[in-house]
């Protein structure tokens, strides 16, 4: 599947008139901004290169999840730049951890280049982005909202009523933090 579109969205929505748009778009946006800041990049996948200062670790920790493939691994030792051999590395795709096959250390400098990104978007990954756009749009526009009640925190004693629907304050609904929690990118301290 492909990213979703402004055409996805306005059918989301129920949306027929092209007035909103441009807002619809920022909002769309805006939904695959935060959708990739959980997952990792969701679009074709492209190069990402990095360089990793004065390492000293069983692992390197690439950036950008899901890696598709390593293209090129070199150390540096001040000006000197030497590219290594790929095989003499393991990667792990899905937590874009890098370890030597020998089972060593790294040490020093490293500059790693490798492809980020995902040639297949999954439908959960799809229709999360569709829900937080719409859900972005949709809280702006609901009727009956004072600003007397905070977003989000229901009528004036705190309970969800029908002006101001529980939940209507949060940027991602629980159902879209659902469907993207199996694709979240893991946490390293």
């Amino acid at each position: 599947m492909s990213l979703p579109t402004l055409t996805d969205l306005r059918a989301g929505t129920n949306i027929t008139s092209t007035t909103d748009d441009d807002e619809l778009q920022d909002h769309l946006d805006a939904a695959i901004d935060v959708v990739s800041g959980i997952v990792g990049p969701i679009d074709s996948p492209a190069s990402v290169t990095e360089t990793h200062y004065n390492v000293s670790s069983d692992v390197l920790v690439l950036k950008r999840m899901p890696v598709g493939s390593l293209v090129s691994v070199s150390s540096r030792y001040g000006a000197t730049t030497t590219p290594l051999t790929l095989s003499d590395y393991e990667l792990d795709a899905d937590t874009g951890l890098l370890r030597l096959a020998s089972g060593g250390r790294f040490y020093g400098t490293y500059t790693v280049t490798y492809t980020s990104g995902r040639d297949d978007l999954p439908a959960a990954i799809r229709l999360a982005v569709l829900i937080i756009a719409e859900h972005l749009f949709e809280t702006q526009r609901r009727p009956g909202f004072t600003t007397d009640v905070p977003v989000g925190f229901g009528g004036a004693d705190g309970i969800p009523d029908a002006t101001n629907p529980g939940g209507m304050g949060y940027a991602i609904p629980s159902r879209a933090q659902e469907l993207l929690q199996p694709y979240m990118r893991p946490v390293i301290a």
